[in-house]
């Protein structure tokens, strides 16, 4: 009878079919990943509380499959708010290096779901990894966003510590942006402390993100410098970081405005100025000059837009704006951004529960959650369920932007959005198969910058995820190299991609092979123009690129058909 009841008060599952298929072991394997999807995307917590001891369970399944498990039980915890039933603190296990010698992935998995379940026996494992010098950043910055969702005294003192001035200025940083969400008003002191001691090249991203994201985060932010105010410079630092991820709070923008030496944001030009602006860009407007204010990193335009298809996918693609756009319909785009929105563009504006400030364009909304891409592009999942509110936002270009430019740069780029897409310019829509988006590694191992590069230790140091940031070419497809070195070194590693969709011989062609070595499939040369045949899939193509030995200070890469190959092929662009 008690067996029963106890079956009685179980919750309503509506995958009872499936489970009881998982169950009897008579799943064919190739079958296994779609059973887990369907379990844990409709299941509740006893269903996912099975999937979750079978992946703990040693040799239940293989690498791969418990890999996908553990990914499938994060997407329920984050889309429904259900996480598996009864005691979860074997993840813990999982997160230990010694279980995952040969899987950075699962750990990070594992790291994610302790935070998502709240797995406080994870906390001893999460803090030896945030002091293990030998951990990934990747893996360290995993632990702390967990440790920090977690909560509790244990995560909070944990998180106070590395905020001291005998840590490195990362992990200091990293620690104020993840103290934010436990005690605003301490992170708030000891951001200020830190932006005081923050030198030339410092960027206090992470920090002042963090504050936007926090319901009246930035407000106490702004109420704590006004009283022990950072330098100059990193005070304009920290307005530009707001206004790239689309923010312009008043109380924040106006106190770094002060010490920044920026006057409040421009009033929008009225019909007449539009009209004597539109004169000026005619007359003076230099495109040149105009594509590379667009291009400045402070302005974040290619965080946004995309360009001949190389850049952000958050706002409107730009690749055909001058032939449709009339010069008065940009300038007032520019100057007063809520005014020309399209509706596609309308930002929403969501604080959960839990005090967190999402805003962004939706790209889903079911009854279980809303996807919103925020203006750095990335997509963050929202369970309806932790909507406290939702308001209709504005233009994710934030208003005020002019302010960081003069007004000669201003009629510049004014001037080159009005050659975008104009037929016979080089500002025409793109024709052929050549390269707008690269990955550029940021910090490749001294040994790889070399004359003789290692070919194995490159494999080695491309299969561990390395880190990279993106880099794209002007419109007319030339990379712009002195824009990307970084530390006096004149050796870079850039990576393109292409999808080949029909196996075949495809051509590559560089601009120039001086100081150029290319790597793609089993293909490694140094040739101005080659070929190579490429199976069905997405391939990488890397280049070594030693700008001290060519003459040009830029660089282009084309692909082309090869006659009589049978390969189809597309260029990867994008963000």
């Amino acid at each position: 009878m008690g067996v029963e009841t106890s079956r009685a008060a179980d919750p309503a599952s509506g995958v009872a079919p499936v489970m009881r298929l998982l169950k009897s072991g008579r799943v064919p394997a190739a079958r296994m990943g779609v059973i887990l999807e369907q379990i844990t995307r409709r299941g509740n917590e006893l269903d996912l509380a099975y999937v979750y001891q079978q992946a703990t369970v040693a040799d239940a399944y293989d690498a791969a499959l418990r890999l996908k498990a553990f990914e499938l039980l994060a997407e329920a915890a984050e889309t429904r708010q259900v996480i598996p039933a009864g005691d979860l603190s074997g993840i813990a296990e999982v997160i230990s290096t010694e279980a995952v010698t040969d899987s950075t992935e699962l750990q990070l998995i594992a790291i994610r779901l302790s935070g998502l379940w709240k797995v406080s026996k994870a906390d001893d494992r999460l803090r030896s990894l945030l002091v293990d010098s030998n951990a990934s950043p990747k893996v360290r910055a995993a632990a702390l966003h967990a440790l920090t969702s977690i909560g509790g005294d244990t995560a909070r003192k944990t998180i106070i510590g590395l905020t001291d001035p005998d840590e490195s200025l990362e992990t200091r940083q990293q620690a104020v942006a993840a103290l934010v969400a436990l005690d605003t008003d301490l992170a708030a002191k000891r951001a200020v402390t830190l932006l005081q001691e923050l030198g030339a090249g410092d960027f206090p991203s992470d920090v002042i993100s963090a504050f936007l994201d926090v319901q009246g985060g930035s407000t106490k932010l702004a109420a704590a410098i006004e009283q022990t105010p950072p330098t100059k410079e990193v005070a304009m630092l920290a307005l530009r970081q707001m206004y790239s991820v689309g923010r312009s709070d008043t109380e924040l923008s106006t106190a770094l405005g002060k010490i920044a030496g920026i006057d409040a944001d421009p009033q929008p030009f009225t019909k007449e100025q539009v009209a004597a602006k539109r004169k000026v860009v005619e007359a003076d407007g230099d495109a040149i000059r105009g594509e590379a204010v667009f291009r400045r990193a402070d302005l974040s335009c290619m965080k946004c837009h995309a360009v001949s298809k190389g850049g952000g996918q958050v706002g409107p693609d730009l690749s055909a704006l001058g032939a449709s756009s009339p010069i008065d319909y940009i300038i007032n785009s520019i100057s007063n951004p809520d005014q020309q929105i399209k509706e596609a563009f309308v930002t929403r504006v969501v604080i959960t529960d839990e005090g967190l400030v999402h805003q962004g364009i939706v790209v889903d909304r079911t009854d279980e959650r809303l996807v919103l891409k925020d203006a750095a592009g990335k997509q963050v999942t929202i369970p309806t369920a932790s909507i406290d509110e939702e308001v209709a936002g504005k233009s994710l270009m934030p208003k005020g932007l002019m302010k960081f430019m003069t007004d000669a740069e201003f009629v510049d780029l004014v001037k080159f959005l009005s050659m975008l897409g104009k037929p016979g310019t080089e500002y025409a829509i793109r024709q052929t198969p050549r390269v707008q988006r690269w990955r550029l590694l940021t910090s490749p191992p001294a040994a790889l910058l070399s004359d003789a590069i290692d070919e194995t230790q490159l494999e080695d140091y491309l299969a561990g995820d390395p880190a990279m940031v993106p880099a794209y070419s002007r419109v007319n497809g030339e990379l712009p190299l002195d824009e990307l070195i970084r530390n006096s070194e004149s050796v870079l590693f850039l990576q393109a991609e292409v999808d080949v969709t029909q196996e075949g011989e495809i051509g590559i062609a560089l601009d120039s092979s001086e100081g150029v070595h290319v790597w793609i499939g089993s293909r490694s040369s140094v040739e101005q123009e080659f070929t190579v045949t490429l199976p069905r899939g997405r391939h990488s193509v890397l280049l070594c690129v030693d700008t001290a030995h060519r003459s040009s200070d830029a660089l282009q890469l084309e692909l082309f058909r090869v006659e009589g190959s049978s390969a189809e092929f597309t260029v990867v662009d994008g963000a």
